[in-house]
């Protein structure tokens, strides 16, 4: 099994379930046939150590020396790249990857696209570790692949169909795929007033439809889909399943406020 992290929400979530590894294994004790992958491009989340379990030996800080606004001019302008972003929305990238996608999902998008190859060895690393320890133990069947972040922010919900059209591209048929994605109502009950997220409704709303959208595809009705500079085409659809999370309980009880 593989747990990835995407973001800070996915990350806070895979160190709950190392966590509890921990608890039943020992720290440090965890089986090795269980990978932790915490991706983001803050490294203040991993280092601040406010989290149930260290993941320091378990991070992928995404860094480039590219200007991201330079390289989606160029990509448009010579290669007409990118053509999914809303040119409205070009006014929000930075020029630093390393300051986040603060809350654009198709900033998010754009800097995961930009870094793809760097996600491509290290989630193959962790593959191969994963299925070569398992295989060693007389596991043969296919590796769980367990991704978690929030629908509602720019990095989680930006990157978290890049990556799983990674994964799928590079394994399929050899992993199952599932998805966790916290939902705005989430994040509204952590703001009140709404000052720090304002476009979380609109980031969950349209990750939804994208999500819908891709889980349709089938070998009658194929979908190509830009990854990177390429193109991957699915006939499946990506998740084998997905869970959403919002502010309610299981008997529809709405938690009004979240630390």
């Amino acid at each position: 099994t593989i747990y990835i992290g995407l973001g800070g929400t996915g990350i806070k979530a895979i160190a709950h379930a190392k966590k509890l590894y921990e608890e039943e294994f020992g720290i440090g004790q965890v089986p090795p046939e269980i990978a932790f992958l915490a991706i983001d491009f803050d490294a203040k989340e991993v280092e601040d150590g406010a989290h149930p379990a260290d993941l320091k030996g378990d991070f992928l800080q995404l860094v480039t020396a590219v200007n991201p606004l330079e390289h989606y001019m160029v990509g448009r302008e010579q290669n007409n790249a990118y053509k999914w972003m809303f040119k409205g929305n070009a006014g929000y990238i930075d020029k630093n990857i390393n300051n986040g996608a603060k809350q654009v999902r198709t900033t998010g998008r754009l800097y995961t696209e930009i870094v793809i190859k760097q996600i491509q060895a290290k989630v193959t690393s962790c593959y191969n570790r994963v299925q070569s320890i398992a295989k060693s133990k007389g596991y043969n069947q296919a590796v769980d692949v367990h991704l978690v972040m929030s629908l509602a922010g720019g990095t989680g919900a930006g990157s978290f169909l890049t990556v799983a059209l990674l994964l799928d591209k590079e394994f399929h048929g050899k992993i199952n795929l599932f998805g966790y994605g916290v939902l705005h109502g989430v994040f509204k009950a952590m703001d009140t007033y709404g000052n720090k997220t304002p476009r979380v409704i609109a980031n969950a709303y349209s990750a939804i439809v994208d999500l819908d959208y891709l889980l349709h595809a089938s070998p009658d009705n194929p979908v190509q889909v830009a990854l990177g500079p390429t193109y991957h085409k699915l006939t499946a659809p990506l998740f084998n399943e997905f869970y959403v999370v919002n502010n309610e309980t299981q008997d529809g009880k709405v938690v009004e406020s979240i630390k």
